[in-house]
């Protein structure tokens, strides 16, 4: 069984802060807010957020593509855990978050 620690082991960056209940399961990831359903359970997912930025580099050309952080503004807490360049600083998200250089190469 895949946990958040486990499958950040030997990947560069670092916990935005400190978090309890690292051997959460991990069961799936995501990187897209369209792919996610309205009523379904992503406590087991961890989702990969991508930046903007990020997105028109890897393509190479300006390309219309939503940040990840903004695509899941209020749903944050669904999570088992984000992996972002940039870290959600409000207060009232409590998912673990692993803070990345680049996160279309984690």
């Amino acid at each position: 069984m895949w946990t958040i620690q486990n499958i950040l082991n030997g990947i560069d960056g670092k916990f935005f802060k400190i978090y309890d209940h690292l051997d959460q399961p991990v069961t799936d990831f995501e990187y897209f807010s369209g792919h996610l359903k309205r009523n379904q359970d992503y406590s087991t997912t961890a989702f990969v957020s991508i930046s903007s930025e990020r997105r028109n580099y890897v393509n190479r050309k300006s390309i219309a593509w939503r940040d990840g952080n903004d695509q899941i503004k209020g749903r944050e807490n669904e999570f088992a855990l984000l992996i972002t360049e940039t870290p959600i600083e409000d207060p009232l998200v409590k998912t673990p978050q692993f803070i990345v250089e680049d996160s279309c190469c984690t």
